[in-house]
């Protein structure tokens, strides 16, 4: 939002100790072409559908990949189906375990609002779903019905992935976090100025220890922060982005 607003990252300091993080921006008055940071991070949105299948080269995946890299943290992508496969039923079951949460239910329920105009919460346009279901949307979730369906159709929205990229992390503290969240950014970006759909989910990474299984068939010793899948959406034509705030709202001193 900051950097949208004409701002630029000047320097990022995290205080463990304190628990806090400093951020200090500049001024950056510049022309914001179609292809530029500033206008892609406007630009970008999540594709709750389910994909069709698509070819991504090498050169892409090397984009994606290059897109962010430092002491901390690093960004992978793999189209092998054994992975998409083993990702896609770990995303099923995390959501299986979420959803027996009541409390889980509720808060998530909390976040769904009617419109996108709300600068934050999950609009219920970008779920992407018919206009009956979007109606009920946040009641479905409260209360947990048809969550056996629900399931189903994150396991079909998560193989249908032509690829994933992963967010990779030396550990699982704070200062990874925030790492991690930029290289997240940084790659979410890419993915969008190659002009393929993506979407995220927490499930691997929140619930119990599923990332370990994903992290052995990736072949790697780090710690999964953050995934996300890509390919092409179908048949919704019109971009549903989440509410967005402002530099003043998010910006503190």
């Amino acid at each position: 939002s900051a950097v949208n607003s004409g701002l630029k990252l000047k320097t990022l300091t995290v205080d463990e100790s304190a628990k806090t993080i400093t951020i200090d921006f500049e001024a950056e008055i510049s022309p914001k072409a179609d292809d530029s940071f500033e206008y892609l991070l406007k630009d970008r949105f999540t594709d709750r559908s389910i994909f069709k299948p698509t070819s991504i080269t090498q050169d892409q995946f090397q984009k994606i990949e290059q897109s962010w890299r430092s002491e901390r943290s690093s960004v992978i992508c793999s189209s092998d189906p054994m992975v998409i496969e083993t990702v896609a039923e770990l995303t099923m079951k995390g959501q299986q375990l979420a959803f027996t949460s009541d409390a889980f239910r509720h808060e998530l329920a909390e976040y769904l609002v009617s419109s996108n105009k709300s600068p934050v919460g999950i609009p219920s346009t970008s779920l992407q779903v018919g206009y009956i279901k979007r109606k009920f949307a946040r009641m479905t979730v409260k209360n947990g019905w048809f969550k056996n369906l629900e399931m189903s159709l994150e396991y079909r929205k998560w193989s249908s992935a032509s690829a994933l990229v992963f967010i990779l992390s030396e550990g699982d503290r704070a200062l990874h976090w925030v790492d991690a969240g930029r290289a997240y950014l940084h790659a979410s970006i890419a993915v969008q100025a190659l002009g393929l759909n993506q979407s995220t989910s927490a499930a691997v990474v929140e619930a119990s220890d599923f990332h370990e299984d994903v992290e052995k068939l990736l072949g790697t010793q780090k710690r999964i922060l953050s995934i996300i899948r890509i390919g092409n959406g179908v048949g919704f034509h019109e971009k549903h982005h989440s509410g967005r705030l402002s530099a003043e709202e998010i910006i503190t001193t």
